[in-house]
């Protein structure tokens, strides 16, 4: 946006890790996104299913819905050793 002859930056609902390198190319000469990927483990469906219920309100998910999420990790755990939740987070340095 361009007001009074200078250029603004508005922040956007829009802005994530994935697009954010490109954003502020608009704004900045060198754009690094730096990536952390990690995996959390989870060697039982129970406390998993808590977490979640705790999330959405206990209510937010049917019984049947909640019973197929429980076997879902069961047959994981049991297949693989564990339910893995892979999670990737980062940080956009931007310099003039």
């Amino acid at each position: 946006m361009i007001v009074g002859g200078v250029k603004t930056f508005r922040a956007s609902a829009d802005f994530f890790l994935e697009n954010g390198e490109a954003e502020l190319a608009a704004w900045f000469p060198r754009v690094t996104l730096r990536l952390q990927e990690e995996a959390l483990l989870v060697t039982e469906a129970q406390p998993l299913i808590a977490y979640i219920l705790s999330v959405v309100g206990g209510s937010g998910l049917a019984a049947q819905t909640l019973d197929r999420l429980r076997d879902t990790m069961e047959a994981e755990i049991r297949d693989h050793g564990a339910f893995r939740i892979d999670r990737i987070s980062g940080l956009l340095i931007a310099e003039n």
